[in-house]
């Protein structure tokens, strides 16, 4: 038990620090008040993707009264169920299900200007008693059905992508700028 949360305090510490979020001082209060409260539990999680209406949106009417209606249905279902963590996909094909100067809206949710799905999945979980992690697939910008979008990373930034053998384009991880971008994104 100790071990988790002296493991659960670094990771803290890495992401806060990585993402420029807060200063060392604060991510190491942060941690220690995780250690502090007993609160580490392990995570019985539900993985929920933002694509082609697999999870959510479940169809493609996404007026924001339908989106909040639906993540209310996944959060009171897991708490239910018995699960205490969901594992949301936040970026995917190079857009954001939150609001991002960096990234475009997901082509998803796009039709709603001014809502931001993230938080209100935060503050559903929330009232269910359940935490969610931010889930970035960052790399994946393109699979081979889809189209690219030019306020995208690959249209904007077309030299930080490399193209896979099937027409899938991916962001260069071996490139620094693309790296960087990465980071700014989380």
């Amino acid at each position: 038990r100790r071990l988790s949360a002296l493991l659960l305090s670094a990771a803290v510490l890495f992401v806060a620090l990585l993402s420029g979020t807060a200063s060392l001082f604060q991510t190491a209060q942060a941690a220690q008040a995780v250690q502090d409260e007993g609160s580490i539990r392990s995570p019985k999680g539900l993985f929920v993707t933002v694509m082609d209406t697999r999870d959510f949106p479940s169809s493609n009417q996404v007026t924001e009264r339908y989106l909040k209606a639906q993540i209310d249905r996944i959060t009171q279902a897991a708490a239910q169920n018995g699960f205490n963590t969901i594992f949301l996909e936040t970026t995917l094909l190079g857009e954001a299900v939150y609001s991002s100067k960096l990234l475009p809206p997901s082509r998803f949710l796009s039709r709603n200007e001014g809502f931001d799905p993230l938080s209100y999945w935060i503050s559903s979980a929330k009232e269910q008693g359940l935490e969610v992690v931010a889930v970035a697939n960052l790399f994946l910008l393109k699979r081979p059905k889809d189209i690219l979008t030019e306020d995208g990373i690959a249209g904007l930034h077309p030299e930080y992508t490399l193209q896979g053998a099937d027409g899938s384009v991916y962001l260069n991880p071996a490139n620094p700028q693309a790296q960087k971008l990465a980071v700014k994104a989380v």
